[in-house]
């Protein structure tokens, strides 16, 4: 406030038309209001700007993978079980899971599942089904099928990773203690 009144004041004064005198009170409020309606616009998208990242934190969903458990139907199918929950404070959209297998000399067929909707704590179970063209000349690793995915905040504009290495850097998948009934 202080700034505007004093820039006002130095406008006014070296700016002050030859026809009235040393200083043109008109001009310096002219100016005054101007400038100070600039900066109050200014501040105002600012705080419109940083209130809307703040709500958008807010309402953020969190996907946690709980666990995922490899079980073996037969020699060549099998299944993950897969227990995802929404830890955040908005509900996640389009949820995408994924695995993989990871050894390069035996690659089986592992399909995705998609969830429209986890929201705020709920939790949620999905089966994917693993198909082994040949059967696997070891034994399937349970710890071998890193799960990987994402899902969406209610604005759909952000996509963001399922977290499913927050315990270590290893995949969570682990073998079942009671054999697998599909």
């Amino acid at each position: 406030m202080l700034l505007v009144v004093g820039v006002s004041f130095v406008v006014g004064h070296f700016a002050a038309r030859a026809r009235t005198g040393y200083f043109d009170w008109e001009l310096a409020s002219i100016f005054g209001t101007a400038l100070g309606t600039t900066l109050l616009a200014i501040a105002t998208g600012a705080l419109a700007y940083t209130t809307t990242e703040e709500q958008e934190a807010r309402e953020r969903p969190l996907v946690l993978l709980v666990d995922a458990i490899w079980g073996a139907r037969t020699e060549t199918e099998g299944a993950i079980m897969v227990t995802l929950r929404n830890v955040g404070l908005g509900p996640a959209l389009r949820i995408e899971v994924h695995a993989r297998y990871d050894d390069q000399t035996v690659q089986p067929t592992i399909t995705s599942e998609i969830v429209p909707v986890l929201m705020v704590g709920e939790l949620v179970r999905l089966t994917l089904t693993t198909t082994f063209a040949v059967a696997p000349s070891a034994a399937v690793r349970p710890d071998g099928f890193p799960i990987s995915g994402t899902y969406r905040d209610r604005s759909q504009l952000h996509t963001h990773p399922i977290i499913t290495d927050w315990k270590s850097s290893q995949p969570l998948a682990m073998e079942s203690p009671i054999p697998f009934v599909g």
